[in-house]
């Protein structure tokens, strides 16, 4: 290199303060570094779109967003979910640049939400798409929706266990009464005189039992004990 030669680094930056288009002059001088950056190792998801949103050409970025390779010549909504397909049919041809936020599915199982800046450029478009971090803002609605969803089921389930205690209830009675006089069967006697015993024992309380016998069961069953036609 000769004396009068200087690298292309110093001289970007001794022109720094010449210059009201800085950002121009480190993208000249240093295409070598920042073009290999966004091809491959940048984050920053480069798509290339013809105007029928078919992909051309994508980076590194746009894998590693998907989780593995995409098929060129595919249409870009064949990796959105549906609502996101619906957007980006609805973007017009004039020219226009829009801000989207997209979702892309990822390979083997996933969403990523992805803020894109979409620009026509000529016969086609310049897509560019950053995963989206949520603000807190965002968190606190999610919690929230969370919340109130949590609260649906705690409130269905108390309707459930209510219904249950009362069907249980229900088929508890049954099982204790004779189901023509509604009247405590021998079941629920042996039950009340198990537990009464039980607690005379306990206690060391007396306990008394009266038996009574009725007269003329016979005929009273006959007539009020049995279904008539």
């Amino acid at each position: 290199m000769s004396a009068h030669e200087t690298r292309p680094s110093e001289d970007v930056f001794t022109r720094v303060g010449q210059s009201n288009d800085t950002f121009d002059l480190f993208w000249e001088a240093h295409k070598d570094i920042l073009r290999p950056y966004l091809e491959a190792q940048s984050d920053l998801a480069i798509l290339f779109l013809d105007l029928d949103k078919n992909i051309l050409a994508g980076n590194q970025g746009f894998v590693r967003l998907l989780g593995g390779p995409f098929e060129k010549g595919q249409p870009l909504m064949n990796y959105l979910l549906p609502e996101s397909s619906e957007a980006l049919n609805q973007f017009p041809d004039t020219g226009e640049t829009r801000r989207l936020r997209l979702n892309f599915t990822a390979r083997p199982s996933g969403v990523h939400k992805v803020t894109c800046r979409v620009y026509h450029a000529g016969k086609g478009y310049i897509v560019f798409g950053e995963k989206h971090l949520p603000f807190q803002s965002d968190v606190i609605d999610q919690l929230a929706e969370v919340n109130n969803q949590l609260t649906n089921l705690s409130r269905e389930l108390a309707q459930k266990n209510r219904a249950l205690e009362k069907a249980n209830a229900t088929i508890t009675r049954l099982m204790r009464i004779d189901p023509l006089t509604q009247l405590a069967n021998r079941r629920f006697f042996q039950e009340r005189l198990s537990a009464a015993l039980a607690s005379a024992k306990r206690h060391g309380t007396p306990l008394s039992l009266v038996m009574a016998d009725l007269d003329h069961f016979k005929r009273i069953n006959d007539t009020w004990g049995g279904s008539s036609d």
